[in-house]
């Protein structure tokens, strides 16, 4: 090979080196910040459930079509509600409606939105920001 030609060569990769080094160094630091993801604030409701007239979430009725009903029903599609007000606060058994805005939800030393996901994680309720949060 010609002088010229490993010359080029030389400064091109070692441009290239300098280069990367510098979007590595800058990727690492943009990485390290400890934002919440998904950033807030998530859905009024559980993927697939209606916002009702008065803001609380309608409890999807179980039928062949329905879909994340997740444990609510106990995996059937006949029977009655498992959600109690000791298990899920601000619910309506009445309308099937719970009130995700209810202020039972910050009790017990966790924040709404935690005791949220470890709700809809222990029933299977997948919920788009919430069930995936890693906040808590």
């Amino acid at each position: 090979m010609e002088t010229f030609y490993i010359i080029v060569l030389s400064i091109a990769i070692t441009i290239l080196i300098i280069v990367l080094a510098f979007y590595g160094i800058y990727m690492n630091s943009a990485i390290k910040t400890t934002a919440a993801y998904p950033p807030l604030p998530p859905p009024t409701c559980p993927d697939y459930w209606t916002v009702a007239g008065d803001g609380s979430c309608q409890i999807p009725t179980p039928t062949a079509s329905s879909k994340n009903l997740g444990m609510i029903y106990g995996g059937t599609l006949t029977g009655a509600s498992k959600l109690t007000t000791v298990n899920t606060p601000g619910v309506n058994n009445t309308n099937k409606t719970v009130d995700f805005s209810n202020k039972d939800w910050s009790k017990g030393g966790s924040s709404a939105i935690c005791n949220q996901k470890a709700w809809s994680n222990t029933l299977n309720v997948m919920w788009d920001g919430v069930s995936n949060y890693n906040g808590c």
